[in-house]
């Protein structure tokens, strides 16, 4: 968004990686390159989960999204991987993560499960920190925040993403709050 690169990076230091250029891609494949949008038509910060391994890789993630699913790179704008954060997609290009909501949504991703396992306290912090930063973001481009939603609750998902267990932080996170959730 303004500069979300920058943001993040300034907000996180060592713990940041901008891997925008360095993923597997392939935009000429079955479902074409991703759409570029306007920054002032995102209405929706998404939070998900990759339902797989928390140490799983990026490069892994985003090699599978290619191959396995056809798309034209990793379906998520920024993720959250063992208390770091990466900047996975560039915020002007809309990604797989929702869909026919891609055009209005800024998907953040959770290595994990969440619908078995808790989250960890580290990532829990992660994500409050990602989340402050895109709503500053989002005042600056927008004038006004970003609604806060699970994927499973952004209109027409029928998903269990981001999980039971990651729910709760990301209703916390919706209603403005920054105080560390109870997990179970």
């Amino acid at each position: 968004m303004a500069d979300l690169g920058a943001m993040l990076a300034a907000e996180f230091g060592p713990r940041y990686s901008d891997m925008r250029g360095s993923l597997p891609r392939n935009p000429t494949g079955p479902a074409g390159d991703f759409s570029r949008r306007a920054l002032g038509q995102i209405e929706m910060l998404a939070v998900h989960h990759t339902a797989a391994d928390r140490a799983q890789s990026w490069p892994a993630i985003a090699q599978a999204h290619v191959t396995g699913r056809g798309w034209a790179g990793i379906g998520y704008h920024i993720g959250i991987r063992l208390g770091g954060v990466a900047y996975l997609g560039d915020a002007s290009l809309s990604r797989a993560c929702c869909a026919d909501q891609n055009h209005r949504v800024l998907c953040v991703a959770l290595t994990g499960n969440y619908e078995a396992h808790a989250v960890d306290p580290a990532d829990a912090d992660a994500l409050r920190r990602v989340t402050a930063v895109v709503q500053r973001c989002s005042q600056a481009v927008r004038g006004r925040p970003l609604r806060v939603l699970g994927h499973r609750e952004v209109p027409g998902q029928a998903t269990a993403c981001p999980g039971r267990h990651l729910l709760p932080l990301v209703h916390q996170l919706a209603a403005g709050g920054g105080a560390p959730p109870v997990l179970a």
